[in-house]
């Protein structure tokens, strides 16, 4: 195969054992993770992105070694499609730590930046290994310096309500003295239907979109559900959940029109 994540470093001080060490995608990957490492270690509170950054950053690294180690196209194919993926769930995690205020967004670029060149890499390496290509993956990335848009995904209107709801919840949970678990599941709820709208939006192929955008359907609802739960044990009142509520509704509405798209049927 050739392409530019397929050029060698020559780095006198460093000695390759396996052939994916000396792929530029593979060390730019190892770069991202030292700097997800020490972001991560800078952020003392207890927040799902933090965890999902750290293991989809790793998950980057495992995928594009396997992937380099597989003997058929399409198993090459679908490891880059799955990094590619855990590329745009880091960046999605970037942004929930964003507006929740774990982290500046001017602190987080570098790490955008790298996970941007790692993803254009990925889809070079689908181009020269997919036997037929069904669409256009440049639709899947986009950069603007001016409004630090790097993916396609941060343009969607379901996306940026989505953030807006995991932003949302974050100041809520700081106002409302919850229980633990129930603000644990709160917390990893509203984030995952951020991340999987992300992740989704990567995939090759229209069933493994749908089914992200499922998860971030039913993530949605369920986070609807444990808000009920905090006024049902007099954490919050209902008054106090109409701006959540409400976000909520617009992502919900927004997913299942997107599913029924897909779906080519009414919903």
């Amino acid at each position: 195969m050739r392409g530019n994540a397929y050029r060698v470093r020559h780095d006198s001080a460093s000695t390759t054992v396996f052939d994916h060490e000396s792929l530029h995608v593979h060390q730019d990957a190892l770069t991202f993770v030292a700097w997800a490492h020490e972001l991560i270690a800078q952020i003392r509170e207890s927040v799902a992105a933090k965890d999902h950054l750290d293991r989809a950053a790793d998950g980057i690294v495992r995928t594009i070694a396997r992937g380099n180690a597989q003997w058929s196209p399409e198993e090459r194919r679908t490891s880059w499609d799955s990094a590619h993926g855990s590329c745009l769930e880091c960046a999605a995690c970037l942004d929930v730590l964003a507006v929740q205020q774990a982290g500046d967004r001017a602190e987080l670029l570098p790490g955008k930046e790298t996970l941007f060149s790692i993803v254009n890499m990925l889809l070079a390496l689908q181009r020269s290994t997919a036997v037929q290509i069904q669409e256009r993956r440049e639709e899947y990335v986009a950069k603007c310096a001016s409004d630090h848009t790097f993916f396609a995904h941060e343009r969607l209107d379901v996306y940026q309500v989505a953030l807006a709801t995991a932003g949302w919840m974050h100041s809520f949970l700081q106002g409302h003295p919850a229980p633990s678990g129930l603000r644990r599941r709160l917390d990893a709820s509203s984030t995952s239907v951020v991340l999987n709208i992300a992740e989704g939006n990567a995939r090759f192929l229209q069933l493994d979109h749908r089914r992200f955008l499922r998860i971030a359907h039913t993530a949605a609802v369920h986070t609807a559900a444990c808000l009920d739960l905090t006024v049902a044990r007099k954490s919050a009142s209902a008054a106090d959940l109409d701006e959540g509520k409400r976000l909520l509704k617009r992502v919900t509405s927004m997913l299942v029109a997107m599913i029924g798209k897909m779906w080519n049927v009414d919903v």
